[in-house]
């Protein structure tokens, strides 16, 4: 039963530090378009005015994509 529970908390702290918000807290953030809630991973995803939502650690900011230089 020992060995079984640490197993679990192992694998629990390898989850945490793997998620979604311990990557937030390290400073990076998730960029969705408004629109459709999809993820962004590349830039011609979000042309020139789309609307997009950024999540970082502490919550979510409104943004817009700007021509690029």
């Amino acid at each position: 039963m020992a060995r079984g529970r640490a197993s679990l908390d192992s694998a629990v702290a390898a989850l945490q530090v793997l998620g979604p918000q311990a990557t937030l807290e390290r400073g990076y953030a998730i960029v969705r378009r408004h629109v459709d809630e999809r993820i962004v991973r590349d830039p011609a995803e979000a042309p020139p005015g789309t609307r997009l939502t950024v999540r970082v650690a502490r919550g979510e900011l409104p943004a817009t994509a700007d021509p690029r230089a």
